[in-house]
C-alpha cells in the first residue's frame, strides 16, 4: 500500500480551499479516527507546530505552503497505512479526500466514492487514459512549460487588407496571453490552461478566454479548449516539444501554429511564437494574480515594431521571420472576408 502515495511535486500555491480540506482532513483524523498531531511530525515541524497550522488561518504565507505541502502526503500516508485495519471513512471525509488527492488515488486507495458522487469521466482524465500519457511526460509539461506567456500571431486580415489572402501593406500583430496550470489546480490527470484574448476594436474588460486541457503527444504539445462563454467550438493550438528529461530547466521561447476562434467566432490558423514570463511559475498567488492583470493591460491589436518592447530584442528578427512568412488563414473558404477584429 505504500506505493500508493505518490506526489510528483509540491503544489506551487495551494488555494485557500485546499488549506480548509486539510485543515479539515487533520482534525478528522485526530478527532475521529484517533491519529493524534504528533503523528505527522517530521525533522521540520513538531507537534506544536502541526497543531498551529490546522488552527490557523493563513493561506497565502510561505510557512503555510510549506506545511501544506509537508502534511498533505503525510495525511495521505497515515490513511493508507489505517486502512489496513478496516476503518470505515464516512462520505464526510471522502469527498475531502477527493478534493486533495483526486479519484485516481482513491481509486489506488480502494476508498470507494458514494453511489451519488460517481459521475462521468473529466475530459482530460479520459484523454490522458485514452492516449497512453505516461506521468512523467506530464510532470515534464509541469517542470518546462507551467507560467505565464506571451502569446504572438500576425493579425488577421480586416477590412483595409482587401482579399483575405493578400498581405496587408502594414504588418499587424496579435498579442495575447497563455496560464498554463499544474495539475494540482484542478485535480486532473492534465495541466489545464487558460487563453486570453482580445481582437481589435475591442475594449480592455471585453477579452476573451479559451480553456482546456495541455497533451503532451510525442513531438508537440496540443492544447485542446474552447471559450469560457460555453459555446461547443473548439480550439486548438500546437507547439513544438522534444521530451528529454535530462532537461529540467524552464523553456523560455517556443513556437507553433494555432486553430483558435477570434472574437466573431470565426476560425483564424495562424503561426504562433511565445514567451515565458520568467519565474511566473514560482510566485506567490497575489503576485502571481498581479503580474497576470499586468500583462492582460498589454495585450491586443498593435504595430510589428511593438514586439520589440515585448520580446528579447535578440529574438525580433527571428520571431517577425517566422510569424510573417505565412499569412494568417481566416475561415475555411477563399472569399474575402471582414471581421475587423484582429
Amino acid at each position: 500500500m505504500g506505493d500508493v502515495v505518490r506526489f510528483s511535486a509540491p503544489v506551487i500555491n495551494p488555494s485557500a480551499a485546499d488549506h480548509v480540506a486539510l485543515r479539515a482532513l487533520m482534525k478528522y483524523m485526530s478527532n475521529v479516527l484517533r491519529i493524534p498531531y504528533k503523528s505527522f511530525e517530521d525533522a521540520n515541524f513538531n507537534e506544536s507546530s502541526v497543531k498551529n497550522y490546522t488552527n490557523e488561518k493563513s493561506n497565502q504565507s510561505e510557512v503555510a505552503r510549506e506545511m501544506f505541502n509537508a502534511f498533505s502526503p503525510k495525511c495521505a500516508q497515515l490513511l493508507v497505512e489505517r486502512r489496513s485495519r478496516d476503518v470505515r471513512l464516512d462520505e464526510f471525509v471522502v469527498h475531502i479526500l477527493r478534493h486533495l488527492y483526486g479519484d485516481d488515488w482513491l481509486k489506488s486507495a480502494t476508498i470507494e466514492l458514494p453511489a451519488a458522487s460517481v459521475g462521468p469521466q473529466a475530459p482530460d482524465q479520459a484523454f490522458a487514459h485514452w492516449l497512453g500519457i505516461p506521468e512523467e511526460r506530464t510532470g515534464y509539461i509541469e517542470t518546462r512549460y507551467c507560467g505565464l506567456w506571451r502569446l504572438f500571431r500576425v493579425s488577421s486580415p480586416s477590412a483595409a487588407a482587401g482579399d483575405a489572402q493578400s498581405r496587408p501593406e502594414r504588418i499587424e500583430i496579435n498579442c495575447s496571453l497563455l496560464n498554463i496550470r499544474p495539475r494540482s489546480v484542478r485535480k486532473g490527470a492534465l495541466c489545464d490552461f487558460r487563453w486570453y484574448y482580445l481582437g481589435r476594436g475591442h475594449e480592455r474588460d471585453e477579452y476573451s478566454t479559451f480553456e482546456g486541457c495541455v497533451i503532451p503527444n510525442i513531438d508537440r504539445i496540443e492544447f485542446l479548449g474552447r471559450p469560457t462563454t460555453g459555446y461547443p467550438l473548439l480550439s486548438l493550438m500546437v507547439w513544438r516539444y522534444t521530451f528529454n528529461p535530462e532537461i529540467s530547466n524552464h523553456a523560455q521561447v517556443t513556437s507553433g501554429v494555432s486553430l483558435s476562434l477570434n472574437t466573431s467566432l470565426r476560425p483564424v490558423g495562424a503561426r504562433v511564437r511565445a514567451f515565458f514570463l520568467g519565474k511566473s511559475d514560482e510566485l506567490p498567488s497575489t503576485a502571481f494574480d498581479a503580474l497576470k492583470n499586468q500583462e492582460l493591460n498589454a495585450i491586443g491589436v498593435g504595430s510589428i515594431e511593438s514586439l520589440k518592447e515585448l520580446i528579447p530584442a535578440a529574438q525580433f528578427e527571428e520571431t517577425q521571420r517566422y510569424l510573417t512568412r505565412y499569412n494568417p488563414i481566416l475561415g475555411i473558404s477563399p472569399a474575402p472576408d471582414d471581421t475587423g477584429d484582429g
